[in-house]
């Protein structure tokens, strides 16, 4: 909500104003100190695989495990050290989340403008309704799967 004063009730306006200071304060505490957010550490790196270990070709990407075999779903190309070069010539690497505080506007606008593309395409309501499908009857979500599955699940998501 832009402006708090449409809020419904008190309690929503006192809400959403606490939520836009809490959003100040963030962005200006990233501002005044001048942090630097790190790149993927060493360890995130892709450990160099076999050239016929799963994953490393496939007809969807949602069957690679690694970048190299990501690469062509991207229309990028294997550079000399077996990284993969998008058409713009930047690198594909893995993907690396930050917490949304800590997102700056213009990763919030790419995040809702990527959002409302996924909305509109049905992608999201299609991965919404598979989501609710697996947490209903599975162990998706009350079991040992847990893991596994939300970490399958949340890099198809990135894939969209």
């Amino acid at each position: 909500m832009q402006n708090c004063d449409e809020a419904p009730t008190p309690e929503a306006r006192h809400v959403c104003l606490t939520l836009q200071q809490m959003a100040r304060n963030s962005r200006r505490e990233m501002t005044t100190n001048q942090i630097t957010l790190p790149s993927p550490p060493a360890f995130l790196q892709p450990a160099p695989l076999d050239p016929y270990a799963r994953g490393q070709v496939a007809s969807h990407p949602y069957d690679c495990m690694t970048i190299t075999c990501l690469c062509p779903f991207f229309q990028g190309s294997i550079g000399p050290r077996n990284q993969c070069i998008l058409p713009d010539g930047q690198l594909l690497t893995m993907a690396y989340r930050k917490e949304y505080r800590m997102l700056t506007e213009d990763e919030r606008l790419r995040f809702f403008n990527a959002m409302a593309i996924l909305k509109q395409s049905g992608e999201y309501d299609r991965m919404s309704y598979e989501h609710q499908l697996v947490g209903q009857g599975s162990g998706a979500h009350s079991g040992p799967g847990f893991l596994p599955w939300h970490r399958e699940f949340l890099k198809r998501y990135n894939f969209n």
